[in-house]
């Protein structure tokens, strides 16, 4: 009834073939020149769009907000998935590049690999890869990267309703192994696109952090048994040497890694 009433909103009944599918597909048929994503059980802030039009006027490629947890029945938890930790820094900042604001967020914001914590300009959107999990992991720092110009405007404007049904809670043995195959899928394709890209050391040493330190969260949903596989892909792809040493603490980090992979 909403696409009768209003000609902008466009309803496509295709038949479900994933998130991934659904987001290329909807990119595809937008008209405007940026993209917003909100996934289906969630819902975002009626403030948003007015809060980020003086960044839509002035045509910044990449605009970046935080997200809020709610159980289904629209209770507040945190405002990160960080479920078990504490408040994490709402990470604010200005209009930079895109280097720039990767390395503000890397680090600080744990939502950082979230597409639904951003509004992009299309003409810098990357297509997610079809039928894996993870998918913005691989995808959302290429499209920061690639941004000429990003801002943070450190408000909560997205609502994450926790299901429990949740695709990405469910633990069964399948599910699990699947989801190794497509991190280390995207953790590969990731560190072959970063190797490619023009970025100062500083940031390439952050970018390869980020692909390494995402394959931890993984790991802590993996059976004892599919962790030792985990463990050996792990050590085939020497993914120690991704770690960069900026102080003391960082170096022991390393050794560590290089005893364990």
């Amino acid at each position: 009834k909403y696409s009768e009433k209003d000609n902008f909103i466009y309803i496509n009944s295709d038949k479900n073939q994933g998130i991934s599918a659904a987001r290329n597909k909807a990119v595809k048929s937008a008209s405007g020149e940026y993209l917003i994503f909100v996934d289906s059980d969630d819902y975002i802030q009626s403030s948003l769009l007015c809060d980020i039009e003086e960044y839509v006027i002035q045509g910044v490629d990449l605009i970046k907000w935080n997200a809020l947890i709610t159980e289904e029945n629209y209770n507040y938890l945190k405002n990160d998935l960080d479920l078990a930790g504490s408040y994490p820094e709402l990470v604010k900042f200005d209009i930079c590049n895109g280097s720039e604001a990767f390395n503000n967020l890397f680090g600080k914001d744990n939502l950082l690999s979230c597409v639904w914590c951003y509004a992009i300009k299309k003409k810098i959107f990357e297509r997610f890869p079809e039928g894996r999990y993870h998918e913005d992991y691989a995808k959302m720092i290429l499209m920061i990267l690639k941004a000429k110009t990003a801002v943070s405007i450190g408000k909560y404007e997205y609502n994450y309703v926790m299901s429990n049904n949740s695709i990405m809670r469910n633990k069964s043995i399948e599910k699990m192994e699947k989801k190794m195959v497509d991190i280390l899928f995207n953790f590969d394709n990731l560190i072959e696109k970063i190797d490619k890209l023009k970025i100062d050391q500083f940031t390439r040493e952050n970018a390869y952090m980020y692909a390494m330190y995402s394959l931890v969260v993984v790991e802590n949903d993996l059976c004892h048994s599919l962790k030792k596989i985990f463990h050996k892909e792990l050590r085939k792809r020497k993914v120690y040497k991704y770690i960069a040493v900026r102080n003391f603490k960082s170096f022991i980090k390393k050794i560590l890694f290089f005893i364990k992979y």
